[in-house]
């Protein structure tokens, strides 16, 4: 019997994943001889930091608003639901 490096599930020797949680054998191994580095993704001279800029934040907040707004009248709200049911389904 063997353990699952993850999971700690008790597995078969032929296996080549766990049968718990799925994971790879082969893949395991071979991620272990890698190192994790970090890769930065830059456009332009400026580096992506993660947070949202100016302009995202604008229309977030426009877009909200006008959810909002067209929530608050009886005949959007009607509209904009059919289209949100056909939209999700």
């Amino acid at each position: 019997m063997v353990t699952c490096p993850k999971c700690s599930f008790a597995v078969t020797p032929p296996a080549v994943e766990c049968l718990r949680c799925g994971v790879v054998f082969a893949r395991l191994e071979e991620g272990a001889g890698r190192s994790l580095s970090r890769v930065i993704v830059t456009t332009g001279d400026a580096p992506v930091t993660g947070r949202i800029d100016a302009d995202v934040r604008t229309t977030l907040l426009i877009g909200g608003l006008l959810a909002v707004l067209v929530m608050a009248f009886p005949f959007p709200r009607f509209v904009f639901g059919y289209m949100g049911i056909l939209l999700h389904e």
